[in-house]
């Protein structure tokens, strides 16, 4: 059971790949075939870290998909009697097994140590916390297997960048026994046709025109409660605004509908939409009257807001390869 426990946090996977060119061009070649840093990858996902002759570190990286319990690759070239190799192995990243290492210690600390306290002083109840401890070191391990679940196909998808960056076979070997699944390189982020971000994408604003529509219906603008008070419930003042909310919740479900099946005029539309909704963020700075009248605070909410405008236009611009649309019909970049 401790040896399986060990393998469970600390398992790697050895993989050697003979690449068929020379050392500096199989270094350009890795290099081209990743990218840098995981800021830029909006749309698809990529290879993502550092390539150099003495260290190479990889990581799969999909948009809007986290997970601290994926493979890392890290290996190294080096040039033999017979050709330039890449070693190394695939494991989780090494602050992820410190942190699981502290936080299962820890779990099994606390609850033996609360248990030996309780029976000591007074003789009930230990069962309770010992379950505690045991409860927060099962609930580690289920959220790491979860991980390392949803993960499982990122050792086989790696290794196919590589080796086709380096033009050469595979060869890795198990501290364990695992099941690759052969994977291509331009695999989407899941079996589904439409990737991720667009599947939260269209959620979000799926989200966004019920709550419109219903606050259109309903006529209640905004609803909050506090501690020890009562429900705050403030309605629309003019029915002017109903429809105006109503509408924009109508809008947004067309275009939950129209990303969701990857449309052309549906990322057009949402080019537009990021665009008004920056523009609606920073003209309270200009028109409430319960804002700040201060020149210094209005410069830095406006160039906040623009910042995170420019960026989910960016994010949503990088989305455009996953609209379809028909030869005949160019989209405009």
């Amino acid at each position: 059971m401790i040896r399986t426990l060990v393998g469970f946090i600390y398992s790697s996977i050895s993989a050697e790949f003979k690449s068929t060119y020379g050392l500096s061009e199989s270094v350009t070649r890795l290099r081209a075939a990743t990218r840098r840093s995981a800021f830029g990858v909006f749309a698809q996902q990529a290879a993502v870290g550092p390539v150099g002759e003495s260290c190479v570190r990889l990581q799969r990286v999909i948009p809007m998909v986290g997970n601290s319990f994926k493979p890392f690759f890290f290996g190294r070239f080096e040039t033999r009697s017979d050709g330039v190799y890449l070693t190394g192995r695939f494991t989780m990243h090494g602050l992820v097994k410190a942190f699981m290492t502290f936080w299962l210690g820890c779990a099994l600390a606390m609850g033996i140590t609360f248990a030996s306290t309780i029976i000591n002083t007074h003789g009930g109840g230990w069962l309770l916390a010992l379950g505690s401890g045991l409860g927060m070191f099962g609930a580690g391990l289920a959220l790491a297997g979860f991980g390392k679940w949803l993960a499982r196909n990122d050792v086989a998808w790696l290794s196919n960048i590589i080796g086709t960056a380096l033009g050469a076979p595979v060869s890795a070997q198990a501290s364990e026994p695992v099941a690759l699944v052969p994977l291509t390189a331009d695999s989407t982020d899941s079996t589904s046709s439409v990737p991720t971000a667009l599947r939260v994408t269209a959620l979000f604003l799926l989200f966004m025109g019920v709550m419109g529509i219903w606050s259109a219906i309903s006529g209640v603008s905004s609803w909050h409660a506090t501690y020890g008070h009562a429900a705050i419930i403030t309605r629309f003042s003019s029915r002017s605004m109903r429809l105006a909310i109503g509408a924009y919740g109508l809008l947004a479900l067309v275009l939950a509908s129209g990303v969701y099946r990857r449309k052309p005029w549906a990322w057009r539309l949402g080019l537009a939409f990021f665009g008004a909704a920056g523009l609606l963020s920073i003209l309270p700075t200009f028109t409430s009257s319960n804002f700040p009248d201060s020149a210094p605070v209005r410069v830095i909410f406006c160039t906040f807001s623009l910042a995170v405008t420019l960026y989910w236009g960016w994010w949503w611009y990088a989305q455009r390869v996953h609209f379809e649309r028909p030869p005949w019909q160019p989209m405009p970049w």
